[in-house]
């Protein structure tokens, strides 16, 4: 009984590990997106505004 409530600790502390893991990984990928949407929109306003300065 004892041996099977360690098991059970042990394998919901992988599982938190790992989802830790995702969750960071997640928070990355999330971070570089909202940089190259930044990006993106910069160069977007500056496009319109050269053109806007041609006219």
């Amino acid at each position: 009984m004892v041996y099977f409530l360690v098991i059970i600790v042990v394998i919901e502390a992988i599982i938190i590990k790992y989802l830790d893991r995702e969750v960071k990984k997640w928070k990355q990928i999330t971070a570089d997106y909202k940089v190259l949407l930044k990006r993106w929109w910069h160069e977007e306003s500056q496009e319109r505004t050269n053109k806007n300065e041609l006219h």
